[in-house]
């Protein structure tokens, strides 16, 4: 907020029950005047330990970011959650599948199912984007179980220019409003 020196994000949330564990959410975004490159938007979750693996309808096999998906292939796809991860020479934000409709989380702990009215850029890892940025080597990431999903509806290009090239400017985010809509479905053991 403007109170913390930072602008202010303004996100409003619909969250509609469609039936026991199973959600449609509506989504709104407004980036604060002056915002002329913003990183990503979207959500992001954290699930419990307990899932294993992700199947996807969308971008893939491999990560694909929106300047990087003239090799990606549209399919459905399925990848331990462990794998989807790619061992930069420093660890950094990885593994974002575009184009994605539909993602499926399983495991023991049930399954945790997305729907996208529109594609969205999807990231399922063990670790979170701070704790990659703080890191130095792979071998110092912390291990954990639980499963850090982001979804995302507008993603910036790879690149920041600090190693290696900036963003082209076809592939940076430069509007300030975003709106989308997307359904949760849970299904856990009782």
């Amino acid at each position: 907020t403007e109170a913390s020196g930072e602008p202010e994000i303004i996100h409003r949330r619909i969250l509609r029950a469609v039936a026991e564990d199973d959600y449609v959410i509506s989504e709104h975004v407004e980036l604060p005047n002056g915002t002329t490159d913003g990183l990503r938007v979207g959500m992001e979750l954290e699930l419990v330990e307990g899932f294993d693996d992700a199947h996807w309808v969308g971008l893939g096999p491999w990560e694909n970011y929106p300047d990087r998906q003239a090799s990606a292939l549209l399919g459905a796809w399925s990848s331990p959650i462990d794998v989807l991860a790619v061992p930069y020479v420093r660890p950094q934000e990885n593994g974002t599948r575009g184009g994605v409709t539909q993602l499926s989380i399983t495991g023991p702990a049930g399954t945790v199912t997305t729907t996208h009215a529109s594609a969205l850029h999807v990231s399922v890892s063990r670790h979170t984007v701070t704790e990659l940025e703080d890191a130095t080597h792979w071998w110092a990431l912390k291990p954990r179980r639980t499963t850090v999903v982001h979804l995302d509806v507008a993603h910036r290009g790879v690149g920041t220019a600090l190693l290696g090239p900036d963003t082209r400017h076809p592939y940076r985010l430069t509007e300030r409003t975003y709106t989308w809509q997307w359904r949760l479905q849970l299904d856990t053991p009782r």
